[in-house]
């Protein structure tokens, strides 16, 4: 990572309302922090719903430069769920392709549940 892009997530981290751990918290450390790093679209959002379509990926990059693949996704990508339920146990996660997979694109859904106890 870049150093301007560690400080801007290092800032985003510090100003966020930890009560407001929803998917706008989502896309402000995961997604608004990214920078030129990875190519990507939102395809949605909603109050409770939030899905990305990734085109371009510098860990899938790196990886496929290294030759650890196959790794990568357990290395790097699986700590999406574990982040969203650690940031929200109401928030799922799902991710339906990947790019460490050898899917044209990784494609990432966040779903807030606010009705559940």
């Amino acid at each position: 990572m870049k150093r301007d892009q560690i400080e801007k997530t290092t800032k985003a981290y510090q100003k966020m309302d930890i009560k407001n751990r929803n998917l706008t918290a989502i896309q402000t450390l995961c997604w608004d922090t990214m920078g030129d790093l990875s190519q990507f679209i939102r395809v949605k959002q909603t109050p409770e719903y939030l899905e990305y379509k990734v085109t371009q990926c510098y860990i899938n990059d790196i990886a496929t430069k290294m030759g650890t693949k196959e790794s990568a996704y357990a290395r790097f990508c699986s700590w999406d769920d574990g982040f969203c339920k650690g940031l929200n146990e109401k928030i799922r996660f799902t991710r339906t392709k990947s790019l460490t997979r050898g899917d044209a694109y990784c494609h990432h859904i966040y779903q807030l549940n606010v009705n559940e106890q």
